[in-house]
């Protein structure tokens, strides 16, 4: 066997068996879903209400949080050492949430709640909740709870009230037993 009849019998040639007609091509595989514009507009409306809807509910989260601070803070001044807290601060919360007159016993010796808050030269704001409260028959007690925190830890009612009114300090009447409301 010479070198050019090896070379030869080495070469493969593809003879077709059969036939069927010209090969058209292969498609890509695709999506279940035909995400069309308007399939897509739908999804993004339906996640951006999703999206609203969370954040009202932290809002709301935030700004109950910051009136169970209320609460306790006056609930610490004024009844510390009270057995039936509890209960104590339920009766306070419902007032303080919907108005209303406090009747039990070391609730019922508050005269007057109110918070302000005060924009400090530092960017911060001081709070001060002030409790009026009777201490026996003839005397009364002014309590002051103060705190400092950030414009993001402010209620938005308050926060609200501070744009429209432009001033440094902003004071909201929590409770007056006097109003009898």
């Amino acid at each position: 066997m010479t070198n050019e009849n090896a070379q030869a019998s080495t070469t493969n040639t593809v003879v077709p068996v059969a036939s069927t007609g010209p090969v058209e091509p292969v498609s890509p595989r695709r999506h279940p879903v035909d995400w069309t514009w308007p399939s897509v507009a739908i999804v993004a409306v339906a996640t951006l209400v999703w999206i609203a809807k969370k954040l009202k509910a932290s809002v709301a989260t935030f700004e109950k949080s910051a009136e169970d601070e209320l609460v306790d803070s006056v609930l610490d001044a004024v009844a510390k050492e009270a057995p039936d807290r509890v209960a104590l601060r339920r009766e306070l919360s419902v007032v303080v949430g919907n108005g209303g007159v406090l009747r039990s016993a070391p609730l019922a010796d508050i005269l007057r709640i109110e918070e302000s808050y005060e924009k400090q030269f530092s960017g911060r704001y001081f709070r001060r909740i002030s409790v009026l409260w009777r201490k026996d028959a003839s005397n009364a007690s002014l309590i002051k709870i103060e705190s400092e925190l950030g414009w993001e830890y402010i209620p938005g009612g308050i926060r609200e009230q501070f744009i429209k009114s432009r001033e440094r300090k902003v004071v909201r009447l929590v409770y007056d037993a006097g109003s009898g409301a």
